[in-house]
C-alpha cells in the first residue's frame, strides 16, 4: 500500500532490506508474545538444569545462559536504536509537514479575514444606507450616535 502523507513515504514505502529488518525485529523484541516466550525458555532452561531432569550442560550459575542473554542483547540493542532513530526522523518528518499545513491554514484563514473585514466596510458604507434613504450617510462615529440615543430613551447605561 503506497502512502500519501510524506513522512510515511518515507518510513514506510522507500525502507531498504537492512531497515525493514530493523523494525521487523524491534517489532518483535519489543512485544508482549517475545517477553512470554523469553520467559517460559528460561524457567524452563533452569528448572531442567536445577533438578537434573537432564544433564546438567549448565549448572548454576548459568554461564551459558548469560553468555545467550548477552549475544542476544549485543545483536538486539543496535537494531532497537536503528529503529528507534527511523521513528524519530518520522516522527520530525510528520511534525515538519503537520507545521506546513498549518503555516498554509493560517495564511487562508488571514485571507478569508481580510476579504471578510472588506465585505463588512462595504455593507457599512454602502448597502446599509440604500436601505435607509432617509437617513444621512454617516461615518463610523456618526453611526454609533443613533444607538446610543435609543439606550438613553430605554433607560439604558447612559441613565447611571
Amino acid at each position: 500500500m503506497r502512502h500519501r502523507h510524506p513522512a510515511n513515504v518515507t518510513l514506510v514505502d522507500q525502507r531498504d532490506l537492512g531497515q525493514r529488518a530493523a523494525d521487523a525485529v524491534a517489532g518483535a523484541i519489543g512485544s508482549w508474545r517475545f517477553i512470554c516466550i523469553q520467559t517460559t525458555v528460561i524457567v524452563i532452561w533452569i528448572t531442567l538444569n536445577v533438578t537434573a531432569l537432564a544433564a546438567h550442560w549448565d549448572a548454576y550459575p548459568f554461564i551459558l545462559l548469560n553468555l545467550a542473554f548477552s549475544t542476544q542483547a549485543a545483536y538486539a540493542a543496535p537494531l532497537l536504536q536503528l529503529s528507534q532513530n527511523r521513528q524519530s526522523e518520522h516522527d520530525r518528518q510528520r511534525a515538519e509537514a503537520d507545521y506546513a499545513t498549518d503555516a498554509q491554514a493560517l495564511t487562508a484563514a488571514k485571507a478569508s479575514l481580510v476579504v471578510a473585514e472588506q465585505v463588512h466596510a462595504l455593507l457599512v458604507r454602502q448597502v446599509i444606507p440604500a436601505l435607509n434613504p432617509a437617513a444621512p450617510a454617516a461615518g463610523p462615529s456618526q453611526q454609533t450616535a443613533p444607538l446610543e440615543d435609543a439606550q438613553t430613551e430605554e433607560g439604558g447605561p447612559a441613565d447611571e
